[in-house]
């Protein structure tokens, strides 16, 4: 299960998870690491946002739905 965005902070415009199973807020789009199994920003805000254990970390980067009318 992953964070709802409805519960996500109004700057946040990406979510994904860790290998770990943590998952965080994005303001900018974030990118893997060449190291660590992890999302990272150079620039912008980020906030975790869930622990949860779950496979495909690095399939989970999705943009804010557009919301609609």
């Amino acid at each position: 299960m992953k964070p709802n965005w409805k519960d996500s902070p109004e700057w946040a415009e990406w979510l994904a998870m860790d290998a770990d199973g943590v998952w965080y807020w994005y303001e900018m789009e974030p990118r893997v690491l060449d190291g660590p199994q992890a999302w990272d920003t150079q620039t912008g805000r980020f906030l975790q946002a869930l622990r949860l254990v779950d496979e495909g970390w690095d399939k989970s980067l999705e943009q804010r739905p557009e919301v609609q009318p």
